[in-house]
């Protein structure tokens, strides 16, 4: 099954015109009909746009067609784990949306996170933070932490966000 196809078949569960999923995928109406209609061959770039716009709709494209996505979870390791998720969730969540963080150390947040989670604040996105009894070296407003007694606490990150479930993994050496 072809790309433009597949796309199609997106745009019409999702019940847009060409003018909105074009709108939608940051691309002109004319070049997206053209890969729509299978008239011509997408570019690294216009994939790149057409697929952040469907997995922000929450599909994912299959050999053999697509499926709407209901429920993801998602596991982060490596150096860069971080980064990836981040990106991730600056990609789907859009203003009056809301992160969810359960475990995190923000006094052990290295400070180019820190500026993508200001980031995320800048957008407008809603964050609450579920933070270990005692924790007082905050770098949020107040109000978007919960205290968890110490006893409970796990220092285990894990982030919800749209559909999403989330979890950084961290490899003993």
């Amino acid at each position: 099954m072809e790309l433009g196809t597949k796309y199609k078949m997106i745009r019409y569960a999702e019940d847009k015109n060409i003018s909105e999923f074009a709108e939608l995928c940051s691309l002109s109406i004319q070049n997206y009909g053209e890969i729509e209609r299978c008239e011509k061959a997408p570019s690294p770039k216009s994939i790149e746009k057409i697929n952040q716009a469907v997995t922000k709709l929450g599909w994912e494209i299959l050999d053999d067609g697509v499926v709407k996505r209901e429920k993801t979870f998602l596991t982060f390791e490596g150096d860069y784990q971080f980064h990836e998720l981040f990106n991730d969730i600056d990609r789907l969540l859009d203003t009056g949306e809301e992160l969810l963080i359960d475990g995190a150390v923000e006094n052990k947040t290295p400070n180019d996170i820190l500026s993508k989670v200001i980031g995320l604040r800048t957008k407008g996105v809603k964050m609450r933070h579920l933070i270990c009894e005692g924790d007082n070296q905050l770098k949020a407003p107040l109000d978007e932490y919960r205290c968890i007694p110490t006893q409970s606490f796990v220092n285990q990150s894990v982030f919800l966000y749209k559909n999403t479930v989330a979890i950084t993994l961290y490899r003993r050496k």
